[in-house]
């Protein structure tokens, strides 16, 4: 099942309820649920963030219908698309030639959609997965580590002393693999975008799902290893600055 994520940031919107207001008029647009979150979005004055999901009807066609769904709220849209996964993101930046399709939605600064597949495995797909390093850590324990370092891909100024301090019990080769394999792949998107939608913290329990998610398709799919291991390539040179730094607090501590 393939579900589309749109990230909106608002501007001169003084009161929550405006921001509500335009989720419900967006979600009413694209024929989706009222399945949206809202909050504050302090980088700019009097903005906010909001964040739906919905469905996309045809999964086979998803490319065509993510810019039809796009062109019903605005234009021009950023077009990027992923070889690898066979699908486009989005990206609107307003600017002198943007054109809004209906002029309550002339408060949409920025806004990125997404299109992500909820891996459902058939047991014929079934192979047998090694267990990896990391896997001597708690389920409980990975999963503050996830936390932890997924600080390190906020929009926002990073205390990597304070991320070092929560991590350096775990050896340093092992953290990295965690860091580059399992955080980055999910948030590292966050600081590759034009403007981050997420800069207070990313949510320790949505993290937790994205990862196992993201898990469970790679061990069931061929297709989806290869791809996990050439995007996890590309984040290993793109947050190598992030890594070393990182790396060298928790050497300090582990002092």
């Amino acid at each position: 099942m393939k579900q589309f994520h749109l990230t909106l940031i608002t501007e001169n919107q003084n009161a929550y309820r405006k921001a509500e207001k335009l989720a419900g008029l967006v979600c009413k647009i694209l024929d989706c649920e009222n399945d949206y979150e809202i909050s504050k979005y302090e980088k700019f004055k009097y903005s906010y963030r909001i964040a739906l999901t919905g469905k996309i009807a045809d999964p086979n066609n998803s490319i065509v219908e993510s810019i039809k769904l796009t062109n019903r709220i605005c234009t021009p849209w950023l077009v990027s698309y992923d070889c690898y996964e066979d699908e486009i993101g989005l990206i609107f930046n307003k600017s002198g030639d943007s054109r809004y399709r209906n002029y309550r939605l002339n408060t949409l600064r920025w806004a990125n959609f997404e299109i992500k597949t909820h891996f459902i495995p058939n047991d014929k797909d079934t192979i047998l997965v090694k267990p990896t390093a990391n896997s001597t850590l708690g389920i409980k324990r990975r999963e503050e580590i996830w936390a932890s370092l997924s600080d390190v891909f906020i929009d926002n100024e990073i205390d990597y002393g304070y991320i070092a301090s929560q991590v350096a019990d775990v050896d340093l080769p092992q953290l990295k693999e965690i860091f580059f394999s399992e955080v980055a792949p999910c948030c590292g998107r966050n600081l590759m975008s034009g403007i981050p939608p997420i800069w207070a913290g990313f949510c320790p329990k949505k993290l937790a799902e994205d990862i196992r998610t993201m898990q469970t398709r790679n061990s069931y799919s061929r297709i989806a290893r290869l791809r996990h291991k050439t995007f996890v390539a590309y984040c290993r040179w793109y947050f190598q600055n992030e890594w070393n730094t990182l790396a060298t607090e928790v050497e300090k501590h582990s002092e």
